[in-house]
């Protein structure tokens, strides 16, 4: 440093050359570069983090659905518990992923109500209008169950049928505990398909 003071001409190279470090300047020689890199790193990240934001792989959202289904709406810290049991995504992610599938299963449930006739319009009208109130409420359950709610094995059947006979109609929480003795079903997937058997053993009676 002392043999090559500050005024020297390409003082760094020729201190560079003299300790044999090759090209390598010091860091200060280059602080545009180095602010550049910095820049260019926290975009890249920033870029990254936001695609990978909205970016869903059908794992994951398999997960999702299944996590919302195991923690319903008066689990404790459920959105904590629902982030942990879905791979590469955090409370704020699902929150969101949650917020448009919801919004997506109103629009759906909205356009399909508009394919109805047009002598019907009216009360498809309201009927539609009745169903947006009530999106919210329902469509939680209904993205939890859309995709396998008719789909029951013999298994759950019958541990449906033993579990209504283990709880009789006066049960506290009934349908909770129900639920509860069937692998893979919530409650008001368990609620659908009594209903169903219900209305299949009545239309057997009358057929009879």
């Amino acid at each position: 440093m002392q043999k090559y003071p500050k005024g020297t001409s390409r003082r760094w190279e020729v201190i560079s050359e003299y300790i044999g470090t090759g090209d390598n300047l010091p860091e200060s020689s280059n602080p545009s570069g180095n602010s550049l890199n910095s820049d260019d790193g926290t975009a890249g990240n920033g870029i990254a983090s936001s695609s990978d934001q909205d970016s869903w792989s059908a794992a994951q959202e398999r997960a999702l659905v299944q996590a919302l289904k195991t923690f319903p709406k008066e689990t404790t810290q459920r959105w904590e518990r629902v982030a942990a049991a879905v791979p590469g995504k955090t409370v704020g992610h699902c929150k969101k992923k949650f917020a448009l599938m919801k919004e997506s299963f109103r629009n759906s449930t909205v356009a399909e109500k508009n394919t109805t006739n047009a002598n019907d319009l009216q009360d498809s009208s309201s009927h539609n209008e009745t169903c947006k109130n009530s999106a919210d409420g329902e469509a939680e359950s209904e993205i939890s169950s859309s995709s396998d709610e008719d789909k029951w094995s013999e298994v759950q059947e019958k541990a449906l049928i033993q579990a209504l006979k283990t709880f009789p109609k006066d049960t506290n929480q009934r349908w909770e505990r129900v639920a509860a003795a069937v692998p893979g079903k919530t409650v008001i997937q368990c609620k659908k398909k009594f209903t169903s058997l219900k209305e299949n053993f009545r239309n057997k009676k009358n057929a009879v």
